[in-house]
């Protein structure tokens, strides 16, 4: 079976997000937080759910909710807030 969509962007134009997990999560302030260990969507859209993030070894691991979250690239997070 052939699954064929109609779409705006050209095919490879989107983030593989297991190629997240490891990168940096930034604060509004610059200052590394921690790093992405998971990426949560939501089951029934596919939408950014939110980020679960390691602070590290004396850190608490944390999840951050999509209304947190300014930015996500190849390079990482950055929150629009500074925990």
């Amino acid at each position: 079976m052939h699954e064929i969509r109609k779409t705006d962007k050209e095919h490879g134009s989107g983030m593989k997000v297991h190629e997240l997990k490891g990168k940096k999560v930034l604060g509004s302030n610059g200052k590394d937080i921690g790093k992405i260990m998971e990426i949560r969507l939501d089951p029934l859209t596919l939408n950014l759910d939110g980020i679960e993030i390691d602070r590290g070894f004396f850190g608490t691991d944390t999840f951050i909710g999509r209304k947190y979250i300014t930015s996500l690239s190849t390079y990482g997070a950055v929150l629009n807030m500074s925990p």
